[in-house]
């Protein structure tokens, strides 16, 4: 996903990248980026490590703005509707997965084998969104069948923003696991989920990358393991099940994203900008 803009009279162009080109994927996007790095006059990026990057592979990159993935603050209405909702299961602790379906690059198999060595005082939520959701459902049915193990893992129905966040208001952990080997686009990623279920108080288990390491466990609301090891992934989950710990992270969670986190804030920022730019 990129965008070109004009914003002044002169012409000048402001470009917003949300993805690194270094896969076959966005072979369009690299090519606009390599012949208009000359042409433009700004950047929007979604953190500071995009920003690093843009920095080296465009050495007349100049006025580098960041605008993390955040979100508005649902978490009122998200408490309001999940209320009038009987609660998915008091006696286990629910543990939710919100996103695309991707197997090998969101760690999904690992996810699931994780659960099966666990037992049943925890539970998994898999909300998959994506046009291979119901292969990709499929597959991960034959793989827990594989395991002999399907209990506590239910699969829910991907919906849209920003309803989602009315069932994820009702787990009590998120979950986002990325292959940082699969593409800089991963090893660097912004994920959306990063504010998302901080906005909703809800302490995350992360895969472990510096950028999202800094913001979770230096402000002691989750947790960040590597996925592709199987025993961190069992001692990741088991560190949430206790409920002191559980409380005081998804304390902490909502006071970080309140602190400067949300898309109120950052739109905000972003406005100021673009309007000194525009009477540049």
């Amino acid at each position: 996903v990129c965008h070109l803009a004009k914003v002044n009279r002169r012409g000048s162009l402001v470009y917003y990248s949300a993805e690194l080109w270094d896969t076959k994927r966005y072979i369009l996007q690299k090519l606009l980026e390599k012949f208009s790095s000359y042409s433009i006059d700004r950047w929007i990026v979604s953190n500071d490590e995009r920003k690093k990057i843009i920095i080296e592979q465009f050495s007349k990159a100049r006025c580098i703005h960041v605008v993390p993935n955040s979100c508005f603050d649902y978490y009122s209405y998200a408490q309001l509707k999940s209320g009038q909702i009987e609660h998915i299961n008091q006696k286990q602790i629910t543990y939710i997965y919100q996103g695309t379906c991707d197997i090998y690059r969101r760690k999904l198999k690992e996810i699931i084998y994780g659960f099966s060595r666990v037992g049943s005082d925890v539970r998994l939520l898999l909300a998959l969104g994506g046009a291979a959701k119901e292969q990709v459902t499929l597959e991960l049915k034959k793989y827990m069948e594989s395991l002999d193990y399907s209990k506590n893992i239910k699969f829910l129905d991907f919906v849209q923003y920003p309803e989602h966040f009315i069932v994820a208001k009702k787990a009590d952990v998120g979950i986002m696991f990325y292959d940082i080997d699969a593409s800089l686009n991963y090893r660097y990623c912004a994920p959306n989920k990063l504010y998302e279920y901080a906005m909703l108080g809800l302490p995350i288990l992360s895969s472990q990358q510096d950028h999202l390491s800094v913001e979770i466990e230096g402000n002691n609301f989750g947790k960040c393991i590597d996925p592709k090891d199987p025993d961190q992934v069992v001692t990741g989950i088991k560190y949430f099940m206790d409920s002191h710990r559980r409380a005081s992270m998804s304390k902490n969670a909502r006071l970080w994203f309140l602190a400067g986190q949300s898309y109120d804030r950052h739109g905000g920022l972003l406005s100021e900008w673009l309007m000194d730019y525009k009477d540049d």
